[in-house]
């Protein structure tokens, strides 16, 4: 089946918390599947700790998503993709703010307490 050329969706960046902050850049339904997809920290390319994934759906439009692990606070994020079908490419931004992950260390101290709590409870009920 002959197929024509199909620009990528719109870039999406997606914050990601499990266990610790990485941040997501998808876009889909693009064809032919040739691409370069770039992450620029602080508009510096980087060059390692970048892990892209190409995928094929059932329509024959290619899928990508790329994870970028550990991202600094205060640092600007950008994700970039190339493509025959733009003229320029195409890049989304995303600024990680300064109290990023002291939420996320909260929460867990939390969760903790909250367990801590439940056993001692249990134990004074077996006491008495």
């Amino acid at each position: 089946m002959s197929r024509g050329k199909m620009p990528p969706t719109p870039l999406k960046i997606t914050r990601q918390y499990s266990p610790f902050l990485a941040l997501l850049c998808t876009t889909a339904g693009f064809f032919p599947g040739q691409f370069e997809l770039v992450w620029y920290k602080n508009l510096s390319e980087i060059t390692s700790g970048v892990n892209i994934r190409k995928m094929l759906n059932e329509e024959g439009l290619f899928h990508v998503s790329s994870e970028l692990s550990l991202p600094e606070k205060g640092s600007v994020y950008t994700c970039q993709i190339s493509h025959i079908t733009l003229s320029v490419p195409a890049n989304i931004s995303d600024k990680i703010p300064n109290h990023v992950g002291r939420f996320h260390t909260i929460n867990i101290f939390r969760l903790i307490l909250g367990i801590g709590m439940v056993v001692l409870g249990t134990a004074l009920l077996w006491i008495i």
